[in-house]
């Protein structure tokens, strides 16, 4: 063998098939991952209590609970689906979420 590279042409190897077929995810994986997302959620929304709490009192907190609520359940998918990642419920299932033209 040498280590010097052929000039004979290769025969062209087929395009990869860009079609996968994805099995659905089961419902327990699905509950699962919505109940880990929720506990993140949740984490999150404790933390930005917390600051608000620290920062403007008790008072303001409780004023706008719904809205801190609101403000970390979107900060939560915006961190993760809306850039295009899992969420931390998909990862812990490993499942992917897809859109219906694409089945």
């Amino acid at each position: 063998m040498s280590d010097h590279v052929s000039k004979t042409p290769r025969p062209a190897a087929s395009a990869p098939s860009t079609s996968f077929n994805y099995p659905f995810a089961a419902a327990p994986d699905i509950i699962r991952s919505h109940q880990k997302d929720a506990y993140f959620e949740g984490v999150l929304m404790n933390h930005i209590s917390d600051i608000l709490r620290q920062l403007y009192g008790a008072r303001f907190l409780h004023k706008w609970t719904a809205e801190a609520s609101t403000f970390a359940d979107l900060s939560y998918l915006a961190l993760t689906t809306l850039i295009g990642n899992r969420t931390l419920g998909e990862e812990y299932c490993d499942i992917i979420q897809i859109e219906d033209d694409t089945l």
